[in-house]
């Protein structure tokens, strides 16, 4: 999944979480594992630099420690901007299908 992928799934998620009578953390949290899912993914890439490297790149990037700062300080906000996106197309009585063919 690329990041312009991450966009409509994420909007799909948030809109067919509106729907439930999930409390407001645990539909962040669950946008949040799908963010963060997809910089795990790409956590990944690491493994294609040449030289050697990618075993130092590897063990800097995929730990849990970095996980937690991943999760926190980039999965959380994406979640967030997600959400705030859904709620201004929505409550301008926008349409999300338009939104994301534009993308």
């Amino acid at each position: 999944m690329n990041f312009k992928d991450l966009i409509p799934k994420g909007l799909a998620l948030v809109n067919e979480l509106s729907k439930t009578d999930l409390p407001s953390t645990a539909k962040l949290e669950r946008v949040t594992d799908l963010v963060a899912d997809f910089l795990e993914t790409a956590d990944d890439v690491v493994e294609l630099l040449p030289w050697g490297f990618s075993w130092l790149a590897k063990l800097v990037v995929d730990n849990p420690s970095v996980d937690a700062l991943q999760r926190q300080h980039l999965a959380a906000p994406i979640a967030e901007l997600l959400y705030q996106t859904w709620k201004g197309i929505t409550a301008s009585g926008g349409s999300l299908e338009k939104f994301v063919e534009a993308l």
